[in-house]
């Protein structure tokens, strides 16, 4: 106690490197899109039982350029899916930068229909969400007979729903997503297949030993 008093500098000292070694030991992930989008549900997932930062970029190029220049240690990308096959853009941007795959996840998509809270299905016109969430569910939209308009990541189209207030929107998202920015959720597991997963690879670009 006596030296805290007569020292306090050495107490400042401690706390900044206490608060340097948080920061190196807090792993940072690269995903596409925001908070909810299923990049960072597979990173949590891959990570689980270390502490990450994810990082929200908004294309996967972005993601790619983000490990490659050193911004984050880690990037996740969607590869492949159970139904639609793999994603010829993300086999593109592997061929394109210097980085290596370090683990892959297969992880279970389980899509939801969002929209503002008190709206029904007969008050929907429009349904957003990224292409491959709409293609893995197809027959659930034609079922529903309204127009399909394709957006960069299905958590981003739900939070414009929210931002935006826009009635008669509807997304297809994560159940995360309905949750972080408040909307309702009109149906769930509308994916074409039940069982309908998604590879995510875990890319590094110079690859050490990753942790769990």
């Amino acid at each position: 106690m006596l030296r805290r008093l007569l020292f306090p500098e050495e107490r400042s000292k401690k706390s900044k490197n206490e608060q340097k070694k948080s920061s190196v030991a807090r792993l940072r992930v690269a995903f596409q899109g925001v908070d909810g989008a299923y990049s960072a549900e597979a990173a949590r997932s891959c990570f689980a039982g270390t502490e990450i930062e994810l990082c929200p970029y908004p294309r996967f190029t972005d993601v790619c350029d983000a490990v490659a220049r050193g911004e984050t240690v880690y990037g996740i990308l969607p590869v492949a899916n159970s139904q639609t096959g793999p994603i010829a853009e993300m086999e593109q941007l592997l061929q394109r930068y210097p980085l290596t795959v370090v683990r892959s996840i297969d992880f279970p998509v389980r899509h939801c229909l969002l929209c503002l809270p008190g709206q029904q299905l007969h008050d929907l016109v429009m349904v957003v969400s990224h292409p491959q969430a709409l293609e893995q569910c197809s027959v659930y939209l034609e079922s529903l007979g309204v127009q399909v308009v394709p957006m960069e990541n299905t958590a981003e189209s739900a939070k414009m729903i929210a931002t935006k207030q826009l009635r008669g929107f509807a997304a297809i998202a994560s159940a995360r997503a309905a949750e972080i920015y408040r909307l309702q959720i009109l149906a769930t597991d509308i994916q074409n297949t039940p069982d309908n997963t998604t590879r995510f690879s875990i890319l590094q670009k110079n690859p050490l030993a990753i942790p769990g």
